[in-house]
């Protein structure tokens, strides 16, 4: 073997491993669904309150708006389709004008288009998420037609996700709801505890107050006007 024969093997084989290299890191690639609840909240951070605000003006719940976003973009505002969607909540032309948007990479316009969608299909599909999500992915032409979710492994991967984040997001808002209620509890006891411990003082104090004034020519309206003093205080 020549010079040139090893210069051109070599640089097959580079090639080959650079290739391969290459295809299993594309396999390893996350989306926004394989995050951390932590993660995928800290990425959501510069839009919450605006899906929150829209969400309760739609009536929608939060968390679901938050998961499609999630699932969508990965809560990219500057995010375009190969297909022609666009911004945060990926409104295709059609979808944006039907629902007063005119500038998709708008986040705050995205989201409200998005909510207004999403309020749609949710009546449409009496309330049923999955059947929401599959029809704001692949229309709702295609989920009205096979009476369900689509067979398209996209569509149904994608409903997958969007539930996968709902659920994580739940738990997440449960489990702060849950704390907060310990404290509150907690609070609520401590409070008793102190009131209880301040009646007894107080008790004692009048009836220390009764014992030093009963050598004295006071009455039992005097001593329990002094004591009342005492307490004020």
């Amino acid at each position: 073997m020549n010079i040139q024969q090893r210069i051109w093997v070599g640089l097959t084989l580079f090639a080959l491993i650079t290739t391969s290299t290459g295809v299993n890191a594309k396999s390893k690639v996350r989306t926004c669904a394989d995050l951390k609840t932590k993660t995928i909240l800290k990425k959501a951070r510069p839009f919450k309150a605006t899906i929150e605000k829209y969400a309760r003006k739609h009536k929608l719940n939060a968390d679901f708006v938050l998961a499609i976003a999630a699932v969508e973009t990965c809560f990219n505002s500057r995010a375009v389709s190969p297909v022609g969607a666009k911004g945060l909540m990926q409104l295709m032309p059609a979808t944006a004008k039907r629902f007063g948007v005119r500038q998709r990479s708008n986040a705050r316009q995205s989201v409200s288009g998005g909510t207004k969608y999403l309020k749609f299909l949710m009546k449409r599909y009496k309330y049923n998420m999955r059947l929401a999500a599959a029809a704001y992915n692949a229309g709702e032409g295609r989920v009205d037609r096979y009476k369900g979710i689509p067979p398209y492994r996209e569509t149904r991967r994608y409903v997958k996700n969007v539930l996968r984040v709902y659920n994580k997001l739940r738990f997440h808002r449960k489990s702060l709801g849950n704390k907060a209620k310990a404290r509150r509890t907690s609070g609520k006891i401590s409070k008793k505890r102190t009131s209880i411990k301040r009646t007894y003082s107080h008790l004692k104090m009048y009836k220390n107050i009764k014992l030093k004034t009963s050598t004295s020519k006071l009455s039992e309206k005097q001593t329990f006007l002094l004591a009342s003093r005492f307490l004020l205080q």
